[in-house]
């Protein structure tokens, strides 16, 4: 019976050890105060998420989360994937349509999210920034809600750590006995 249960909490750390959940992080995304036209890159909405070069992260926005890079005309509202009226703009050698919500990683390049962008691999290490792509901040209104999910890291060493602890407790019950 000891055995028994010995062998049943030993299963069950085993399997803790391999479930890990995703974090999911909520960003509120300004279309002026996160505008790229600041020409200041720290401008960007801290997302607080750090990431490493390598991680698996994906972003997603509502298709209905809608903000304005202009006047309140049709053509100037639009959600993460950016304006109707799709005019491509050049920023810091890249290039995104108006109104796009696109993210950097530290200090390296600038890449579309739009309102989802699945299982991105990181290429870089540092803080997740997001901004709103436009060239004129002064008539931006609204903001987008931007929800960040990081993969777990999986932790191989764990498992037989614990089981060597485990093991250990084991043979140290066994000997009062």
């Amino acid at each position: 019976m000891k055995l028994t249960g010995i062998l049943a909490g030993i299963a069950f750390a085993v399997a803790a050890t391999g479930m890990s959940q995703a974090a999911t992080v909520s960003v509120d995304v300004y279309a002026k105060e996160n505008s790229i036209a600041t020409s200041n890159l720290a401008a960007g909405a801290d997302t607080g998420v750090v990431l490493t070069a390598g991680t698996k992260f994906s972003i997603a926005a509502a298709l209905d989360d809608l903000w304005s890079i202009g006047t309140n005309a049709a053509r100037h509202i639009g959600n993460a994937d950016g304006a109707p009226s799709t005019n491509l703009y050049t920023f810091f050698g890249q290039t995104f349509n108006h109104g796009t919500l696109v993210g950097r990683i530290g200090d390296g390049l600038f890449f579309k999210v739009g309102t989802s962008l699945v299982n991105q691999i990181a290429d870089a290490t540092g803080t997740l920034k997001l901004y709103m792509w436009d060239y004129n901040t002064k008539d931006n209104t609204g903001f987008i809600t931007a929800d960040i999910t990081v993969a777990p890291v999986p932790l191989p060493a764990a498992a037989p750590l614990l089981l060597a602890g485990l093991g250990a407790l084991a043979i140290a019950r066994r000997r009062k006995a």
